[in-house]
Formats: C-alpha cells, sequence, structure tokens
C-alpha cells in the first residue's frame, strides 16, 4: 500500500493524517517545525470544530480551555452583549496543533518534524532532509506556499496587517472576560480579546496598512494607539505583555479559492481563505 504524504502538521494536516490512519491508510506528515510553539490565531474553537475533533475521538476538554458562551461587541463607548447558541473554547494553537499531532502518530501517523518542504514537482518533493516520491500527496502547509504550487492570489484582499500579543491581565479584568469573546471595532481595524487556557488574554486584531502607518509604523506606536479606545484602555492598560513581540502577519489573501490542477490535494488555508469572523473559528 502506497503511503500518502502530507505537507504541514496543523490542524488541517493533522486531522486529515488521523481520518487516514484511522481507515488503514498509511501516512506521514512533514512538519516544519520541531516542537510546540505559537501561532497568530484568535484561537477561537467553535461547536463545529469540537465536533469534528471528537469524531477523530480526541477530547478536547483535557486542554483546559477556557469556555466561551457570550459575544461583546464595542465600538467606541457602545456596547452590546448577547449569548452565543453553543460554548467555545479559547484554546491557544501552541497546545491544540501539538495535542492533535501526538494524537495522529498515536493513531498510526508517521511524523517527521523539522522537515521543510522547499519545492514541489509533480510528485516529488525537495525537502530539507532530500528528495521524496509520493504517489498521493495533501498540501496542508497553511500560509506557507510552496515553490512549485504556489497559490495564485492576484485579485484577493490582501492590505491587511495582523497582530497577536498575549496579556497577563488583573483578577478584575480576567473576571469581566470570562465567558466571552470581545470584538472590538475601530478606524481601520478591529481586535478579538478573549481568554485563553491559564486566564491568559490572547489580542489579535487586524489593522489597515494606512492605520499602521499612520501610528508609526511600529507595534509600540499602533498599541499606544489602541489604548486611545475605552474598552482596549480598561482592558489592557496596566495588562502585561507575555511575548517579547507580537506575533504578525500581513498579506493574507482573503477571499482565494483554489481553482484547477494540481499535484496535491489541498487542505486549509492552500484551499480557500476566508474573512476572519466569517466561518467557524480554527
Amino acid at each position: 500500500m502506497s503511503e500518502i504524504v502530507i505537507v504541514g502538521g496543523g490542524l488541517a494536516g493533522a486531522a486529515a493524517a488521523t481520518l487516514l490512519a484511522q481507515s488503514g491508510r498509511r501516512a506521514v506528515v512533514l512538519e516544519r517545525s520541531t516542537g510546540a510553539h505559537d501561532k497568530i490565531c484568535g484561537e477561537f474553537l467553535s461547536v463545529e470544530a469540537q465536533a469534528h475533533l471528537a469524531a477523530l475521538g480526541f477530547d478536547v476538554t483535557r486542554l483546559g480551555g477556557a469556555p466561551i458562551d457570550r459575544l461583546r461587541l464595542v465600538s467606541g463607548t457602545r456596547m452590546v452583549t448577547t449569548r452565543l447558541p453553543f460554548r467555545a473554547l479559547g484554546l491557544t494553537r501552541r497546545a491544540l496543533d501539538e495535542a492533535l499531532l501526538g494524537h495522529a502518530a498515536a493513531a498510526g501517523v508517521r511524523v517527521e518534524r523539522g522537515v521543510t518542504v522547499r519545492a514541489i514537482d509533480g510528485g516529488r518533493l525537495d525537502t530539507s532532509g532530500g528528495s521524496l516520491n509520493a504517489d498521493i500527496l495533501l498540501l496542508a502547509s497553511g500560509k506557507h506556499d510552496v515553490r512549485g504550487v504556489k497559490r495564485d492570489t492576484s485579485g484577493t484582499i490582501s492590505g491587511l496587517i495582523g497582530f497577536k500579543q498575549y496579556f497577563r491581565v488583573s483578577p478584575a479584568v480576567r473576571a469581566a472576560l470570562a465567558g466571552h469573546i470581545e470584538v472590538v471595532l475601530f478606524d481601520g481595524g478591529y481586535a478579538g480579546l478573549q481568554l485563553v487556557e491559564g486566564g491568559v488574554a490572547n489580542l489579535c486584531l487586524l489593522v489597515e496598512r494606512a492605520r499602521y502607518d499612520g501610528a508609526g509604523a511600529s507595534w509600540t506606536g499602533l498599541f499606544a494607539d489602541l489604548l486611545r479606545e475605552p474598552h482596549l484602555r480598561s482592558r489592557l492598560g496596566d495588562a502585561e505583555p507575555m511575548l517579547d513581540r507580537p506575533l504578525t502577519i500581513s498579506g493574507v489573501p482573503y477571499g482565494y479559492v483554489f481553482h484547477g490542477d494540481s499535484a496535491a490535494y489541498r487542505l486549509g488555508d492552500q484551499a480557500g481563505v476566508i474573512p476572519s469572523f466569517s466561518g467557524d473559528g480554527m
């Protein structure tokens, strides 16, 4: 039986690998990272995503995610709160990705860490560990394009910059955030704020480049500018950032959908990219 090669061990790649192994197929995952790491993401795990994980035999509750059942929408001094028709979780990609990849390995998937796929030519892969031939290839490399099978992102919306930072917040702020995902709208962008495991607050935001440039084209200037928003100031004015510098991303091709023939079956962001907050979270 031929071995199915999956490029990328994130959520899409690890889930696909698990399904293949559980159906009796041989699968190998090539993952560029050597261990658990943070990713830029709002880290909202919806009820649909939880159902998909449960179908894989994966118990997400053991990871200790923060329960979320309410949405708080904020613009300036105006605010509205509503109950969600489901219970979501705030859960870091560091914890979820690593646990799901481990779940795939336990199901019989061969996981090779620290392997970067540099180029794909038909079924031939040029990797940091040498060349490899694949009869069946799944491309789940997320935002990382691979030479030979790069996405055509012309015509997409990509003039936004994303930032993510974790914060230690006061007990009062933690109590106010408990059970909520907060979406804060401001000129030139929006921010999502929620708790993840351990009572840590995740701030993830998108801004137009003009807003970023107007704040001095730096995170320091942009964050100081954002703290002029009354709600963000009340939440994060005295919070302690946990990362030395925020995670960033630019040129996200919103609206991208893959069309045409390819040497690989595409999964996740390699298949399509929808605007944030218009889907099912992770």
